[in-house]
């Protein structure tokens, strides 16, 4: 009872209705009620939750932490093509000891793999306005990556939906962590952008590909020689996956599998504005 209290911990609810369902949820486990409000799913109702199954990752993962008598909650998030299941293990009181993100197809390694190496570069820096789990084990047994992090406490605390110096001072710190100034066209970001198109062409109709095949040429005419600022972007800044730790003067973010150096400048920021106002 009290570990299905605690794998409430994977869903963070945004909204305040939501965060009221959500305690609701969490008190109806420990009373014992919970089957009155969740039904009883099967580890191979998606392809990567049979993937668990079949593959045994939650011996994987007792074996990685050392820790037999683990409990676990599983969420995957919504629909999409890079949905992959998140792993919480936690002692049999409900008390979570890590996440365990699984890569179980080509695209999903790949998002899982990088989550890894911008974890570890992060905690090399020790960031003054930043706090970041730390790496616990990373596992790649070629069907499967596996990354476990330890949780962020913070996280519990409801989101934060206003610009504040705090936020201000983390994305500036971020976006100097690897600043670099180079023209356009020989920037990592525009071949990343022409990679892209070249990927799309197969799903486009002709007439689409000849206006982003505009544009491109557009940008390559107007600014392609210009040189401008490159920084690192965390790709996910948005609500739901970070708060403001004001007691400890620091941002605490997890789900960083989408961020990219060379980035444009402001990519984060945009994305928390759009986070919090629906709309630029």
């Amino acid at each position: 009872v009290a570990a299905t209290a605690g794998g409430l911990a994977l869903y963070a609810p945004v909204s305040p209705a939501a965060r009221g369902y959500h305690s609701l949820l969490v008190l109806a486990a420990r009373l014992g009620l919970a089957p009155a409000f969740l039904r009883t799913r099967s580890l191979g109702e998606t392809p990567g939750t049979l993937h668990i199954h079949e593959n045994r990752i939650f011996d994987l993962v007792r074996e990685t932490l050392h820790r037999p008598d683990v409990c676990f909650a599983v969420y995957e998030g919504k629909e999409a093509i890079t949905r992959k299941p998140t792993i919480l293990a936690m002692e049999r009181s409900g008390t979570p000891l890590a996440f365990a993100k699984i890569g179980w197809n080509p695209l999903t390694r790949e998002l899982v793999e990088r989550e890894y190496l911008i974890l570890t570069f992060l905690q090399r820096r020790g960031l003054r306005f930043g706090r970041f789990a730390d790496v616990l084990g990373y596992v790649d047994v070629g069907h499967s990556k596996v990354l476990l992090s330890s949780p962020l406490h913070g996280l519990k605390f409801p989101p934060s939906f206003e610009l504040t110096p705090l936020h201000v001072a983390f994305l500036q710190e971020i976006g100097a962590l690897e600043l670099r100034r180079a023209t356009l066209l020989e920037s990592a970001f525009w071949e990343r952008l022409c990679d892209r198109l070249a990927a799309m062409r197969i799903h486009l109709l002709a007439e689409q590909i000849d206006i982003l095949q505009r544009g491109f040429e557009l940008l390559e005419r107007r600014i392609g020689n210009e040189t401008l600022p490159w920084v690192l972007r965390l790709g996910d800044v948005m609500p739901w996956n970070f708060r403001a730790n004001q007691a400890a003067n620091k941002i605490e973010i997890v789900d960083l599998e989408f961020a990219e150096s060379e980035s444009l400048v402001g990519w984060d920021l945009f994305h928390f504005l759009i986070g919090v106002r629906g709309q630029p």
